[in-house]
């Protein structure tokens, strides 16, 4: 019970759960106000952009994790796993961009139009996933849970502009922002610090 109510595991569940819970609220609010052909464009693009992100975590996320777990590893390979976030960001948005070109010439045209704002939404993204990492990597929790705080207020008052509106391109704005934001959060507040030693090949 003392493990679990340590500092760095209530700040990680506060972490998640603010954006667990603007993800939840915003979408509830979208579902709710956005046109019923919006929201279903919208709503395939956030499910393909969870799947991408779901690998995005089991690719390169959950192996940064573990091995950079030791003491000096992760100054030491810090520039590796960054270019490797890199190239999978680079490759899954070109992906779904072209998979999006390739729907709008052969398919319905919502299927192209969601997989377009799925490779919009990939790019920060994984940029945010991958720094609020870094970021719990260095024991920079209270820069996570304020990247979350900023996610979560963006998010979810970007997606009541999106319904206010009725606008498609607001509610891809104010997702894409909300990650943006809160990326450049956990890269001022827990910067990549210029490695001490050569880190491995790429």
């Amino acid at each position: 019970m003392t493990a679990m109510l340590k500092p760095d595991r209530l700040l990680s569940l506060v972490e998640q759960g603010l954006i667990s819970a603007a993800n939840f609220a915003a979408m509830l609010v979208l579902a709710r106000t956005l046109p019923g052909p919006s929201f279903g464009v919208f709503s395939f693009a956030w499910l393909t952009l969870l799947f991408m992100v779901n690998l995005h975590r089991s690719a390169v996320v959950v192996p940064f994790v573990i091995h950079t777990a030791g003491p000096g590893v992760l100054d030491s390979e810090g520039p590796l796993w960054r270019r490797l976030n890199a190239w999978a960001t680079g490759l899954a948005a070109g992906g779904l961009g072209a998979a999006g070109g390739l729907a709008a010439l052969a398919g319905p045209s919502w299927i192209g139009q969601g997989f377009a704002i799925g490779a919009v939404l990939i790019l920060p993204a994984f940029w945010y996933e991958f720094r609020r990492r870094w970021s719990i990597q260095r024991d920079r929790y209270l820069v996570a849970v304020t990247a979350a705080a900023v996610y979560a207020g963006v998010a979810v008052g970007g997606a009541a502009a999106a319904g206010w509106s009725g606008r498609l391109d607001v509610a891809t704005a104010a997702f894409a922002l909300a990650n943006l934001v809160a990326c450049a959060v956990c890269t001022f507040g827990a910067p990549m610090p210029k490695a001490k030693v050569p880190s491995p090949p790429f």
